[in-house]
């Protein structure tokens, strides 16, 4: 029999009495399996798909596109099952801080730019289960994300403010953040907003490298005044 004779004579039954061909039969196993992939993203844990049969399924659709679609398709298959095994990762374990990286890694680079909504919700899911005493990469590259490929100034702005009003400054403080939050302002000419960054970060957290960047600021505008009281401070 050959090959196109077998995809169309091949049928199984309907409940109804009907029938479906070999291709409908896979197509039907794709339909299923990106409903209940849809499932495990958004619903309530209850809805969470067994990992082997969320596998099986996928299988079923990785095969449907190497027989049936493009290569556009296959690519497209292959990235969605990293996707959900970075999914699974994260959701095992939220406090791996190397699947999530991935995760986000995947989107960004995979042309996922345009789905700004998921992106930002894998951000948001990231940071909310990882503090920034133990990894404010998170921090940086969501700031980072929103400035330089959203181009939404106020959502890094505020990316910028959550983030150091959770690190607790009584106990540490990471130089390095209040920085790029100080570098983003002068960036967007908020030289007021930058001051108001720093002057914050000198009075809860006097470290070396504020204090120089700071004065450095002041110098390459000519604020000599501004430089010898931030050379006063004790």
């Amino acid at each position: 029999m050959s090959k196109e004779s077998s995809e169309t004579s091949f049928t199984k039954g309907l409940p109804d009495g009907g029938v479906v061909s070999y291709v409908e039969s896979e197509f039907i196993a794709v339909v299923l399996f990106l409903h209940l992939l849809l499932r495990c993203w958004t619903g309530p844990k209850e809805d969470f798909i067994p990992k082997e049969r969320a596998e099986a399924l996928y299988e079923k659709f990785v095969a449907f596109e190497k027989r049936y679609g493009g290569k556009e398709g296959i690519e497209d298959a292959l990235v969605g099952k990293k996707r959900f095994e970075y999914e699974d990762e994260v959701r095992k374990n939220p406090l791996n801080y190397d699947s999530w990286f991935d995760y986000l890694r995947l989107e960004e680079e995979e042309g996922f730019t345009g789905n700004k909504d998921r992106i930002r919700e894998i951000y948001e899911r990231a940071v909310a289960n990882v503090p920034p005493a133990e990894e404010k990469r998170f921090w940086i590259n969501y700031a980072l994300y929103e400035e330089t490929e959203t181009k939404d100034v106020e959502r890094a702005r505020d990316v910028y403010s959550a983030c150091l009003k959770l690190i607790p400054h009584n106990k540490f403080s990471f130089a390095k953040i209040w920085l790029l939050a100080a570098q983003f302002e002068i960036r967007q000419l908020n030289l007021t907003g930058a001051r108001q960054i720093l002057g914050n970060a000198i009075g809860k957290a006097p470290k070396d490298k504020i204090f120089k960047k700071y004065i450095e600021m002041e110098l390459q505008l000519a604020n000599v005044d501004r430089c010898r009281k931030l050379y006063e401070i004790p």
